[in-house]
């Protein structure tokens, strides 16, 4: 059998890609596996990258990519509000929502 999204076979996925207004097509993917948790950032949300420095100084960007590893863990991709286009790939943990940041501030 084919995966799909990388995802392990007994994980069925069902994706329905909707026309959209933007850049982009909107894809919504629905699991049928009890493993995998839903994304708790979705592709354009804002985010920051925790750090140990103050938050007031923690980098913001926006997801643009998101990718399922082996355990079912969601690793999202973030570019960075940067004149250089910084991204980096981070794991749930590692993020915040931005108003989740504005309130540490």
């Amino acid at each position: 059998m084919k995966h799909i999204f990388g995802l392990p076979p007994e994980l069925k996925v069902n994706a329905v890609v909707l026309q959209s207004y933007k850049i982009m097509n909107t894809i919504t993917i629905q699991f049928a596996g009890f493993c995998a948790q839903s994304p708790k950032y979705t592709f354009n949300s804002r985010v920051a990258m925790k750090s140990n420095c103050k938050p007031s100084k923690w980098a913001i960007g926006r997801v643009t990519g998101l990718r399922i590893d082996d355990d079912n863990n969601w690793n999202y991709t973030i570019v960075f509000d940067y004149p250089q286009g910084y991204s980096d790939e981070l794991t749930e943990d590692e993020l915040a929502d931005e108003n989740e940041l504005l309130c540490l501030n």
